[in-house]
């Protein structure tokens, strides 16, 4: 019987050491990501790897222009990346940021702007030599050194402000480069919307856009959503438009909503609309001397994120004597009475009655 006692004992002894020694093993096989600092030709990067970073595995690759900011408390990145990643609304990705502090002006805008240098300094526009070392020297070097995909679909580039004016513009003079391109509140005012010009004679390649912008910074950058609509690039799956209501040109916005497109690039590609939400929006102008009246119904999709659909939904209004819509939702009254108006978007239907605030 004794005998049997100290068998026991020595049998739960090593146990209790193999389970340590297997637990060890697992804590060490455990990495966390990492932020990894790295230069190309004075080129400052900082690199996000995911947990488990694997040089035998091939990441999707997202290159983000103002490393200078995103990693920082108020846009969080890192740990939304984490937390996207680790519930797997998003497959691990690598995401390059790329420092812009020195010059910014000058290396992100492609067109020279009045408005520009009385607010923010002098600056010679050179958007084409930053263009030119991102795909010269930027993409390749990090090629070579990370477990990157060098496939265009699998290259995506993201920017906000200035950031978001220049992957649009740079997308449209580097075809068949960007597997997706992210425009947050992009700067497309710059040079009178001269991009918008641009973009009406150039031939898109297979590229997927995600652009918003808040109606608390407001701007119109429909154009570019309704040009790039008539060039053949299919709303819903390959062009996404996001009209925020509320936000505001700042990183804390911004960090709220990049889920939406990281999910497009490398999430869910599940976009059917479950459901839908109609906001009457007045947009007050920066002086507050002018207000833009708009209808924005906005659909969350069945993977989580969301978009607008003002320039798909049918508009009827049920007393026009009230006043009219218009084919992006933005409506005029004719007189101080409600206007009726009856909405239709695929499955989802709503009558909203809207008060002349003015």
């Amino acid at each position: 019987m004794w005998l049997t006692r100290v068998y026991r004992r020595v049998w739960c002894f090593f146990a209790i050491i193999a389970f340590s020694i297997n637990m060890g093993y697992a804590n060490a096989n455990t990495l966390p990501s990492q932020l990894v600092e790295d230069e190309v030709k004075g080129q400052k990067l900082t690199i996000y790897l995911p947990a488990n970073y694997n040089k035998d595995h091939s990441y999707k690759v997202v290159y983000f222009l103002d490393s200078q900011a995103i990693w920082t408390p108020e846009w969080n990145l890192k740990k939304r990346l984490d937390d996207l990643i680790t519930s797997g609304s998003i497959e691990p990705i690598v995401v390059v940021g790329i420092e812009t502090k020195i010059n910014r002006n000058s290396i992100l805008l492609p067109y020279y702007d009045l408005y520009v240098t009385n607010n923010w300094g002098g600056y010679t526009p050179n958007a084409l030599t930053f263009s030119n070392r991102i795909h010269n020297s930027v993409i390749p070097y990090v090629e070579r050194k990370y477990s990157v995909s060098k496939s265009t679909v699998d290259k995506a580039y993201f920017g906000f402000s200035f950031g978001g004016l220049h992957t649009f513009w740079d997308s449209i003079h580097s075809p068949n480069k960007w597997g997706m391109v992210s425009s947050l509140s992009p700067s497309f005012w710059v040079d009178n919307y001269r991009v918008f010009k641009e973009l009406e004679n150039i031939e898109i390649s297979d590229t997927k856009y995600w652009m918003d912008i808040g109606t608390g910074e407001w701007d119109y950058i429909l154009p570019a959503v309704d040009i790039l609509t008539k060039k053949g690039v299919k709303y819903g799956e390959k062009l996404f438009y996001l009209e925020v209501p509320n936000a505001k040109h700042q990183s804390q916005y911004w960090s709220e909503r990049i889920f939406m497109p990281l999910i497009i690039f490398a999430g869910n590609q599940e976009y059917q609309a479950v459901n839908w939400d109609v906001k009457v929006e007045f947009i007050s102008s920066s002086s507050g001397d002018k207000y833009y009246k708009r209808i924005n119904p906005i659909v969350s999709a069945k993977n989580g994120i969301k978009y607008s659909v003002g320039m798909l939904t049918k508009y009827e209004v049920l007393n026009p004597d009230a006043g009219k819509v218009f084919k992006d939702g933005s409506f005029q009254f004719l007189n101080n009475k409600k206007l009726n108006v009856k909405l239709t978007y695929k499955q989802f239907k709503e009558t909203v009655s809207i008060k002349n605030n003015e």
